[in-house]
């Protein structure tokens, strides 16, 4: 405790990082669940049926790079973090 209170007297932007960090993990979580939906309607839009995801199919490809982004795209942020408190 008394080795943070030294490090925020030092530095008092720490505190936005916290902030800053969870909001960017929250649009890399927005993110890969848009392009999850995107991905996943990949057929042509058609108005007579009443939804348009009833008529959707999976293209694998997609979600296993999508699936690889959202790693990657964590393990990068948890990296910037440590470097922030380093």
């Amino acid at each position: 405790m008394h080795y943070s209170n030294v490090f925020l007297k030092e530095n008092a932007l720490v505190f936005l990082y916290v902030p800053v960090l969870l909001l960017l993990s929250f649009g890399l979580v927005v993110l890969c669940i848009w392009q999850y939906v995107a991905f996943g309607t990949n057929s042509k839009p058609t108005f007579t049926e009443g939804d348009l995801y009833y008529s959707s199919s999976q293209h694998i490809f997609c979600q296993v790079l999508n699936f690889i982004e959202f790693v990657w795209g964590i393990q990068f942020l948890r990296d910037a973090g440590k470097q922030l408190y380093t």
